[in-house]
């Protein structure tokens, strides 16, 4: 299914200087039709000692109630909920449950994204962590994309380490306040060490109230990264909008009520990557079935 979050081509990202030859070639088995740009989505807070939402955060798209709030900052790739849905919404709830061809059409996305944010990091790779976010046992859609993205880049990988499961499902806690809750103390790093001459990006799907970003802000700062180099990379990010619509993005190709679910779950379970284990959604889905 073609989507519409395209991004400048590689000739105007870089001002006539060649992307790394991995950006001249689709992922395995990804089909994706060529179609008019559209520019990535780069919030610029002011600044600040504290973690928070906005923190250099990068994304695809802005999914708001009101796309026209965007223009007036000359910002193309804000859209509404409802047109989201219609245009990505089957192929984002493909990749949420760990289609391989979906992770890979999202991975190239945000891959000529990460380019777009950090030029540099042809001439110094070395300069840069990926980091993954945490998870328990199972991958989840953002620990997938980070591992295909950190071998597309081929640059360090540090790890975000989650202490504990939550008891319940994050993507339907209505509130921030719940969801910083339930974030607290509930993070730690493991990877290379970091320092004020490292950017390190964070690889997520969607940041709906940047609960899981804000506490991975903090942890990083801890073990010495300036908040200044923390960066968020994602597909979408939700503002204005109620914490559960997450949870109604991944449930819209594989409502429980559709009288075809039986076969999308288990299309969707053939569909996991080769040694690979089924994400952590496709079993939360059977589990509550």
């Amino acid at each position: 299914m073609p989507g519409y979050l395209e991004l400048p081509s590689a000739n105007a990202m870089t001002s006539g200087s060649a992307l790394p030859a991995l950006l001249s070639r689709k992922p395995p088995q990804e089909k994706v039709a060529t179609q008019p740009c559209r520019a990535a989505i780069t919030h610029t807070p002011q600044p600040t000692q504290e973690a928070h939402r906005n923190n250099n955060l990068h994304s695809l798209v802005v999914i708001s109630p009101d796309p026209a709030a965007g223009r007036a900052e000359g910002c193309q790739s804000h859209t509404t909920l409802d047109d989201f849905k219609t245009m990505e919404g089957q192929q984002f709830a493909l990749m949420k449950y760990g289609s391989s061809e979906a992770l890979d059409h999202y991975a190239h996305r945000l891959v000529q994204l990460i380019f777009q944010v950090f030029p540099s990091m042809q001439d110094a790779p070395d300069q840069f962590v990926c980091i993954r976010p945490g998870n328990i046992c199972l991958p989840t859609a953002a620990t997938l994309l980070a591992d295909r993205i950190q071998k597309m880049l081929d640059v360090p990988m540090g790890r975000i380490v989650r202490g504990k499961a939550l008891t319940r499902d994050f993507a339907t806690l209505d509130s921030a306040e719940e969801r910083a809750k339930a974030m607290q103390g509930l993070f730690k790093y493991s990877g290379p060490q970091l320092d004020a001459a490292t950017a390190v990006f964070l690889i997520e799907d969607t940041v709906v109230s940047g609960s899981h970003y804000v506490e991975t802000q903090r942890v990083l700062e801890q073990v010495g990264c300036p908040l200044g180099k923390v960066h968020c990379i994602c597909i979408a990010s939700l503002e204005g909008l109620s914490a559960k619509t997450e949870s109604e993005l991944n449930e819209l190709y594989f409502n429980p009520r559709h009288p075809d679910i039986a076969q999308r779950l288990i299309q969707c379970l053939k569909d996991v990557t080769e040694n690979s284990d089924p994400t952590s959604r496709q079993v939360k889905f059977i589990l509550n079935s």
